[in-house]
């Protein structure tokens, strides 16, 4: 019997966390789990999915991503939506940039970053880069940062994932 998901939108390995990867699609998440010598997909979650294909990040024993609703975090199981306090600003996304969204963990700050994109970010004038949410997992509390012409360009070429280094080093 084989399970065939179509339209995926982003798959996160969670090796780090458990022996499993998240597939996601626009209202689903599975679990890609290691049964004995064979690999099963299983539904983990219905009602949730991820924006585009770099719009979701592991931190630690979470994946946090962005829903058509806004960003949330996949734990244990779970779904919990992380954006009270930016809902207005998250209604005013335009539908045709969700596809387009950046989630990076910033691991210095202990924040996900979420990099909303009009336009491709191509060059160090400018790109297409709108604003970064920022979201401190520790504190939980979002800042909004208005994207400079440097960070468009930082984010336009740096390894999307984990930002290791200092955060000067990128802003």
């Amino acid at each position: 019997c084989y399970m065939v998901v179509t339209e995926t939108t982003g798959v996160v390995d969670t090796s780090g966390a458990s022996k499993q990867a998240l597939v996601f699609t626009e209202n689903s998440i599975f679990a890609l789990q290691e049964a004995g010598i064979r690999l099963e997909l299983v539904m983990v979650a219905s009602g949730f999915g991820c924006t585009g294909p770099l719009a979701a990040v592991r931190v630690d024993d979470s994946v946090y991503f962005w829903d058509r609703r806004g960003p949330h975090v996949y734990r244990y199981g779970s779904v919990e939506p992380i954006y009270l306090g930016i809902e207005r600003a998250v209604r005013d996304i335009p539908g045709s940039t969700l596809a387009s969204i950046i989630a990076v963990h910033h691991f210095p700050r202990r924040q996900v970053w979420f990099c909303v994109i009009e336009g491709a970010v191509t060059d160090a004038a400018g790109g297409g880069l709108n604003a970064i949410y920022k979201y401190d997992y520790l504190r939980k509390l979002w800042t909004r940062d208005s994207a400079s012409p440097r960070a468009a360009a930082s984010l336009g070429y740096l390894s999307i994932g984990t930002i290791q280094a200092s955060p000067q080093a990128y802003l």
